[in-house]
């Protein structure tokens, strides 16, 4: 069924026009109304401000699941594509992104359209309610054919609708927030624990500690292991940026295996450690590996 023969019948089929209320059963005249008035009703037959305010209990209300399962994993995908910012942020040029503002923008842009396009979905689903019925052979699933309204289905849908949202969401927050930290070199507090993914990284990213704090440790962590190879560490201090790198420290180590190496590099409780910069590097059977920079201030 068209929607010029959807609003054709509308507005001059009486038996049709029964047969709506029937299916609709609550707030007919209003939906009845802007489908005879609408010239194209499966495009656009008014403003639906439940459709925009609350969409996916209206969805449910009017039990369209298959609309409340879109809205669904449109609400997954953004929420998944916030989640990913930090990524995008450390691993791309951007220079900025606002997480909430996106998210929010992105959220109220798909009730905008349910709230423009409500009425015209809700005929649509209609029609196809009819044509469901006409068919002989029902190849949906029922629940997908349900017609009139259910308080009961505006209530329980949506916390299905939220649980299936959330899981996938706080795996990947896991994930996100302990498995993304790029190889490469870092400094920490021993009291903070060794960085874990991308998001410590950019919140630490100035590398400022003060003194007296805790003992500062060193990451190392690469794609390939250590196989026993010379791994040495070269610790250079300076005290502000006129004055020339002094060294500080050099050990080699000829027993580490894995490819994450955590050491203790600097006692920053330590009241002889020095204020300044530092800089440290690593080099792996003499090859250099990394380089990080910190500083300690009183």
């Amino acid at each position: 069924m068209s929607g010029n023969e959807f609003q054709t019948k509308v507005a001059n089929d009486p038996i049709f026009e029964h047969q709506l209320e029937e299916k609709i059963q609550h707030n007919t005249n209003y939906y009845i109304s802007k489908w005879k008035d609408a010239s194209e009703p499966f495009n656009f037959s008014g403003w639906n401000w439940p459709a925009f305010l609350i969409t996916p209990f209206w969805l449910s209300y009017r039990q369209m699941y298959r609309h409340l399962i879109t809205y669904s994993l449109f609400l997954l995908a953004i929420f998944s594509l916030s989640l990913s910012i930090p990524l995008f942020l450390y691993f791309t040029p951007l220079q900025e992104l606002n997480q909430i503002f996106w998210t929010s923008t992105a959220i109220v842009l798909i009730h905008l359209y349910y709230g423009f396009k409500g009425n015209a979905v809700y005929a649509k689903f209609i029609a196809s309610l009819f044509q469901w019925e006409a068919s002989e052979r029902k190849t949906n699933v029922p629940l997908f054919n349900r017609t009139g309204r259910s308080w009961i289905s505006a209530i329980i849908a949506p916390i299905f609708m939220i649980v299936f949202i959330a899981i996938p969401l706080f795996w990947g927050n896991t994930f996100i927030n302990t498995s993304t930290l790029p190889y490469g070199l870092y400094v920490y507090l021993e009291d903070q624990g060794a960085p874990q993914s991308v998001v410590e990284i950019m919140e630490s990213e100035s590398q400022v500690f003060q003194k007296y704090s805790s003992t500062i440790h060193l990451l190392y962590y690469s794609q390939e292991p250590i196989n026993s190879q010379p791994f040495q560490i070269v610790l250079h201090y300076r005290e502000n940026e006129q004055d020339d790198w002094t060294l500080l420290r050099d050990r080699t180590f000829s027993f580490f295996t894995s490819n994450k190496i955590e050491l203790d590099l600097l006692n920053a409780e330590d009241p002889l450690t020095k204020t300044g910069e530092y800089q440290v590097e690593v080099f792996i059977d003499g090859e250099h590996k990394g380089i990080t920079f910190f500083e300690i201030q009183l």
